[in-house]
């Protein structure tokens, strides 16, 4: 056994070729258009991304005006978002780091956080909770959090199949799920491979339902105040693939 959090080795390799291959401007375009709408920060204002992986959020925004700090720690991505924001000419107000969101290795105080895809999940209950404070004490009164997750039971649990398979560019991915319902864990084996090459990965995501989650940011001082099941802003209902919180920090 190790004390390492599983995704500091997952993201190297293989899973990160994955990922770039997802790449979607057009979704990309939506979801910080809801990022804006959602976290409604004044011009200009200061914007904290976590995990921001290569930054495709994190340049759109700075595009937009606004300065964003980006933490994730796979250096690869870093380095490519910050090539990303030269070539946008935006990286007076792009700043990323390499660090593990966990430690939230950067100083407040910003105007909007948001932490996309289903990094909500990572951290086992304990550090979740400090986790959900550490980002509430970076934010200004008034400030906003956004959160995107398919980590919630409602969403994983319906749609949850044993032995998916994904493609992604030229990289293939079979993944063998296996849900520890005592424990609300979700342990799941990745296998990428490209060609001759092929990579395993293991993750661990903690699943909660979404009144536990509202509860989670509610014990940080953060009033949730939009739960939606899409961009669209649709009420948030069992089999949603995704689940979106909105939440202002009181006072």
């Amino acid at each position: 056994m190790t004390d390492t959090p599983w995704y500091r080795p997952f993201f190297t390799g293989l899973a990160l070729d994955f990922w770039r291959g997802l790449d979607d401007p057009a979704a990309t375009a939506r979801e910080v258009r809801f990022l804006i709408d959602e976290l409604a920060p004044p011009p200009g204002g200061r914007l904290l991304d976590l995990p921001c992986g290569y930054g495709r959020h994190a340049v759109a925004l700075a595009e937009a005006g606004f300065h964003v700090v980006g933490v994730d720690l796979a250096e690869p991505f870093i380095r490519e978002g910050k090539r990303r924001g030269e070539l946008s000419k935006v990286s007076g107000r792009l700043h990323l780091t390499v660090g593990d969101m966990a430690d939230l290795p950067v100083e407040g105080p910003f105007d909007g956080a948001f932490c996309m895809g289903n990094s909500f999940s990572y951290l086992p209950p304990s550090r979740q909770s400090r986790f959900v404070k550490g980002i509430a004490d970076l934010l200004n009164p008034g400030a906003r959090l956004v959160v995107e997750t398919g980590m919630v039971c409602e969403s994983i649990l319906p749609l949850l199949t044993e032995r998916p398979w994904m493609a992604s560019g030229d990289v293939r991915l079979m993944m063998t799920n296996r849900y520890d319902a005592p424990q609300g864990r979700l342990e799941t084996e990745w296998t990428f491979v490209r060609g001759r090459e092929e990579e395993v990965r293991h993750s661990t995501h903690w699943v909660v339902s979404a009144a536990e989650a509202i509860r989670e940011l509610a014990g940080a001082g953060l009033t949730v105040t939009g739960v939606y099941g899409g961009l669209d802003r649709s009420p948030y209902r069992v089999a949603a693939p995704y689940l979106y919180l909105t939440a202002v920090k009181e006072g």
